[in-house]
């Protein structure tokens, strides 16, 4: 299943990478992030920071606003992913949408056994 993240500015695609309530999830290549989303406390700002370094994020070719990934990258989980995203705090799983049924990545997570 992929998921769509809307923030501002910012589209990312990504999906769980692992079984269970709160999986691993992926943001794939080529999904934007904020680059001053939120004027709040940012708890992800080291780990934004630490992908500037390593190249995973690059300034985007022609919106200086926006991150873009280069690659794919697994984040911890669905709120760490959108909170790099969103360049702020956000409770993510409400707002990754499926892209097949339109609900939303907790909905999904719900109705897992």
């Amino acid at each position: 299943m992929e998921y769509r993240l809307e923030r501002q500015l910012a589209v990312a695609f990504g999906y769980p990478s692992t079984p269970g309530k709160r999986p691993r999830f992926v943001v794939k290549s080529g999904s934007t992030a904020m680059r001053d989303g939120s004027p709040n406390v940012k708890r992800k700002r080291d780990l934004t920071d630490k992908l500037v370094r390593e190249g995973i994020l690059a300034p985007h070719s022609s919106n200086g606003r926006l991150w873009v990934f280069t690659q794919d990258y697994e984040f911890s989980s669905a709120s760490a992913a959108g909170d790099v995203v969103n360049d702020g705090n956000l409770s993510a799983p409400q707002h990754w949408i499926n892209t097949t049924t339109g609900k939303s990545l907790k909905e999904d997570l719900l109705v897992l056994p």
